[in-house]
C-alpha cells in the first residue's frame, strides 16, 4: 500500500511540480531508497527552476542511470490527477507512515518487556509523543471546511462524446428488455477501439482500451460476433475471463480494488462498461439512496482517478404513469443523482424496429444532446437525428391513448372544416357521431386556431367554426 502511494505521489508531482506546494511533504514520508531519492530530486528541481512539468532525462542526469528504468516505469498507466486527490494521497502516505512508527515503537517496547519485565521509560515517551502529536496531527488533518472560489483553478469538461458521455463520471443507461442497449454500448466500445466518429457525427478521440463487464451475455456467440460486425478492434475491448466463475462485487472493498487492479493493468482504459450494473452490485438494494449513493461513489471516484467514463447499464420500472425521467429502476435519488449524464432506449408505439435514445439527463453540457433514432440492421445500427420525441407517449399507455384521441379528433375537425364554415351545432352533432366528445373538440378547435363566427339575422344569429386562413 505504501509503496503505490510513493509512486502515485511522484508521478503525479513529475507531471506537476507545483503540487508540492500544496501539502507538507518531506523525504522521511518516503520509504528509503529510489522513492525517497527521487523526491528529493524533484523538490530540488522545483526549488531552482520552477519548473511546468519535470524533465525525465535531467531527472536521471540528476541520479543517475541506475535510476531510468524506475523513473520511466514511474508514469507508466498512470495520469494527471485534481489537486484534491492528490492532497488526498498525501495525507494518506503521512498517516500510514505514522501508523508504521507506531508499530515499531509498541514491538520494540513489548521486546524489551519480555526481555525485562519493565517498559523503557524513553520508547514510552516517544511513543506517547508520536501518538499525542503526529498521530492527532494525521487524524485531524484535511482540506478546510469551505474555500473561496477563488482558490479553484476553472477547468472545461473532458468528454468522451461530447455532450453525451463525460470522463471521470457516471452515465446511466437505461431501456427495457430487448430493446437495444447493450448493442448500443458495444456499439460506442467498437467505435472508441478505432477511433471512429460518434453515432451524432461528432468526430471521436484516438483509440482506446475498453473494459466491458457483462455476466449475460456470452462472450463466444454474442459479444464477439457483435463486436465483429460492428468493426471494433477485439484487440482493445477487455471483458471478464469466461472460464472464471467467480462473482464480482462492488458492493465491497475487494471488488472495488479488483477493478481499479484491472484498469492499472489494461491501461489506457477510457471506458468502463457495467452491463447491467445490478448484477455487480451484491447485496445492495437498489430502491435505497444511501445504499446506491455507498456504491457508486468508490467506481466514481476510480473512474476520476485513471481517467476514463463509466457507462452504467439499468433496466426500467414496470411505474407506466410516471414521467420518463423517473422511469429508470431503483431509487431516484440514488441512481440519477449520482450520475451526471443518463440516457432512455425505447421502441417507437409504431415501429417497433425502430429505437429512440432520448436524454433524460445531461447536468455537463452546454446544449440539449441531440435525439436519435437506430434500426438494427445486418448486425449493425444505423442511427439518424430526430426532433420533438416525447418519451412518455412511448411508455405511457395512458398517455399515449389521450394522445391517439386528441390527434384523431384534430385530424377529423380540420377535414370537416375544409369545404368552408360549418354551423357549431352541426360541428358538435357530426363530432359525436364520430366519437369524438364536445371537451375533445373545443380542445382541437384551440390547437388548430379555429375561429368562431356570428351568421344570420339578428335574433336568429348562429355561430359558425372556420379554418383561419
Amino acid at each position: 500500500m505504501s509503496r503505490e502511494l510513493n509512486l502515485s505521489i511522484l508521478a503525479s508531482l513529475h507531471f506537476s511540480p507545483v503540487l508540492i506546494e500544496s501539502f507538507d511533504l518531506r523525504s522521511s514520508d518516503f520509504e528509503p531508497g529510489k522513492e525517497r531519492a527521487v523526491f528529493s530530486a524533484i523538490s530540488a528541481m522545483w526549488e531552482d527552476s520552477r519548473p511546468a512539468e519535470i524533465d525525465p532525462v535531467l531527472l536521471v542526469e540528476k541520479l543517475g542511470p541506475d535510476f531510468t528504468s524506475f523513473i520511466s516505469s514511474l508514469m507508466d498507466g498512470r495520469v494527471r490527477i485534481s489537486p484534491e486527490i492528490f492532497k488526498a494521497r498525501c495525507l494518506e502516505l503521512k498517516r500510514h507512515g505514522v501508523s508504521k512508527k507506531i508499530v515499531a515503537l509498541s514491538k520494540s517496547l513489548s521486546d524489551g518487556h519480555l526481555r525485562t519485565g519493565e517498559f523503557d521509560q524513553e520508547e514510552l515517551n516517544k511513543l506517547y509523543a508520536l501518538i499525542e502529536n503526529d498521530l492527532a496531527r494525521t487524524l485531524t488533518a484535511g482540506p478546510e471546511a469551505c474555500v473561496p472560489l477563488a482558490q479553484i483553478d476553472s477547468q472545461p469538461v473532458q468528454w468522451l462524446w461530447r455532450n453525451y458521455v463525460p470522463v471521470g463520471r457516471a452515465t446511466l443507461l437505461s431501456g427495457d428488455p430487448n430493446c437495444g442497449k447493450t448493442f448500443l454500448a458495444l456499439d460506442l466500445a467498437a467505435r472508441l477501439s478505432r477511433g471512429l466518429s460518434w453515432p451524432d457525427g461528432s468526430p471521436g478521440i484516438a483509440p482506446a482500451n475498453i473494459l466491458y463487464l457483462t455476466v449475460e451475455d456470452n462472450a463466444a456467440d454474442t459479444i464477439r460476433p457483435r463486436i465483429d460486425n460492428l468493426g471494433g478492434d477485439p484487440e482493445r475491448i477487455l471483458i471478464l475471463n469466461p472460464k472464471s466463475d467467480s462473482f464480482l462485487s462492488f458492493a465491497g472493498k475487494a471488488g472495488v480494488r479488483t477493478l481499479e487492479d484491472m484498469v492499472k493493468k489494461i491501461k489506457d482504459v477510457r471506458l468502463v462498461c457495467i452491463d447491467p450494473i445490478l448484477d455487480f452490485s451484491g447485496p445492495v438494494d437498489p430502491n435505497s439512496p444511501e445504499q446506491v449513493r455507498a456504491l457508486l461513489g468508490p467506481l466514481i471516484r476510480i473512474a476520476q482517478t485513471y481517467n476514463f467514463a463509466l457507462l452504467l447499464i439499468g433496466h426500467l420500472n414496470k411505474a407506466q404513469s410516471l414521467s420518463a425521467l423517473y422511469r429508470s429502476s431503483g431509487t431516484t435519488g440514488g441512481w440519477l443523482g449520482k450520475c451526471r449524464a443518463a440516457f432512455i432506449i425505447i421502441r417507437d408505439i409504431e415501429e417497433k424496429r425502430k429505437r429512440h435514445f432520448i436524454s433524460q439527463k445531461s447536468n455537463l453540457s452546454q446544449e440539449e444532446p441531440d435525439q436519435l433514432g437506430f434500426e438494427i440492421v445486418d448486425g449493425r445500427l444505423l442511427y439518424m437525428k430526430e426532433e420533438n420525441i416525447d418519451p412518455d407517449l412511448h411508455l405511457n399507455p395512458e398517455l399515449r391513448e389521450e394522445h391517439e384521441k386528441r390527434s384523431y379528433a384534430r385530424t377529423w375537425l380540420s377535414d370537416f372544416l375544409k369545404g368552408g364554415p360549418q354551423p357549431q351545432i352541426d360541428v358538435i352533432s357530426e363530432g359525436k357521431t364520430a366519437g369524438i366528445s364536445q371537451a375533445s373538440l373545443y380542445r382541437a378547435k384551440t390547437a388548430l386556431g379555429i375561429v368562431s363566427r356570428s351568421a344570420g339575422l339578428s335574433g336568429s344569429k348562429k355561430v359558425a367554426w372556420e379554418l383561419r386562413t
